[in-house]
Formats: structure tokens, sequence, C-alpha cells
């Protein structure tokens, strides 16, 4: 039984049932409720399961779902979310995300994260290629390299409607930690500001 089974079943034993189970492109949703709860009031709790590592594109896509599912079914303070994950997860890149993409409080403060304590191996091709590609390292871009990478992929900051063009850096697209190269095609010149924001993966790739 994975972690999912096991924590639907908790919410199960307790009156819940299962209402909905959906493939995302990311991760995986179920939604349980229980009719006719505390009060009388049905209570729903939605659950966002990933299986392996959460990366910044399961967060984000759990998020903005998330949102969206909490207004078309109404959710209110006796309802939950639960962001579930079997591998590791950078809990400041979870408040970061979650604040900086859920605006309304009572939103925020009702999705939480739960770590399973149990790795299971990685489904998705993507996340075994990055794990594979972190064995070899780039070396970190000398000052030299930088001014001239940045002459020659850019005088200007990318990120769209910056006009920085005085302090800039070097931003690797892929992470030299998960086997990104120093190849141009993995580089973008980014104003300190939203260089800072790629790193931490608050700037979603396609931005980049």
């Amino acid at each position: 039984m994975n972690p999912l089974e096991k924590e639907t079943l908790k919410y199960e034993k307790r009156g819940y049932k299962v209402e909905q189970k959906r493939t995302l492109k990311y991760g995986l949703r179920t939604f349980i409720n229980k009719k006719g709860g505390f009060f009388g009031i049905d209570e729903g709790v939605y659950i966002y399961y990933v299986d392996g590592d959460a990366t910044t594109d399961d967060l984000r896509e759990c998020f903005k779902d998330y949102v969206k599912f909490y207004e078309e079914k109404n959710f209110d303070s006796s309802d939950k979310g639960l962001f579930l994950c079997t591998g590791k997860v950078d809990e400041k890149l979870f408040r970061d995300l979650r604040k900086a993409i859920i605006r309304d409080d009572d939103i925020r403060n009702s999705i939480k994260l739960v770590k399973s304590g149990q790795s299971t191996q990685k489904t998705s091709v993507e996340k075994t290629a990055k794990k594979e590609a972190s064995c070899v390292k780039a070396s970190p871009l000398s000052h030299d390299e930088t001014e001239r990478i940045i002459h020659r992929v850019g005088t200007i900051c990318c990120y769209p409607n910056c006009k920085e063009n005085i302090a800039l850096d070097v931003h690797h697209i892929v992470p030299r930690e998960d086997g990104g190269t120093n190849r141009d095609d993995n580089l973008i010149v980014l104003c300190p500001v939203h260089h800072r924001l790629a790193d931490r993966g608050a700037i979603p790739k396609k931005k980049t």
C-alpha cells in the first residue's frame, strides 16, 4: 500500500469517501469527502500526491490546481488540502511558492505539507535523468567567462519587461547540481533580483 492509499484509508475509517481521482501533468489529485460532517456540514480533503522528490513544477501545479478546486467546490474552514510527498521537499520553497501563488489567506493557510517518510522509486523520466546527470557537475564560471558570456548571450536582463543592463548575472536554466552544462543553450542573462528568484524556483522555466 503506497502513502496515498494509506492517507486515504485513514480518512475512510472516519467516514470519508473518495469522490475523485485524477492524474495531472506532474502529480495525482484525490478528493475525499464526508457528507454531513461536523454540524451537518460536508468536510472535504484535497490531496496532491507526488511519488518521489518534489520539484518546483509539482508545487506550482498543486497550488494553482488547489486554488481552482477550492473555489469550484466552495471550500470553507472545515475543508483542507494536503501536499503529500514520498521524497524530499524544500520546505522553504514550499512556503515561498505557496505565498506567491495563493494570494487569498484562507486558501493559502488551508493547504499543508505532509511528508510520508517513505521514499519510492521515481516514476518521472525527467527526475530520473536529473539524478543521473547530477553525477557530472559543470565547473563554476570564472569572472572572465561570465563577462564573455554576457556579451555573447545578451547584455540586458532577459526576464520579460526588465531593462536592467548594468549589474548582470549568468543563470543556469538547468542547475549545475542537476547536470546543467555551461553551454550557451543552458545559460541566460538575468539581473541579480531575477537571478535569485530563478535560483529559488520562483520563476517558471518557460519564462527563462
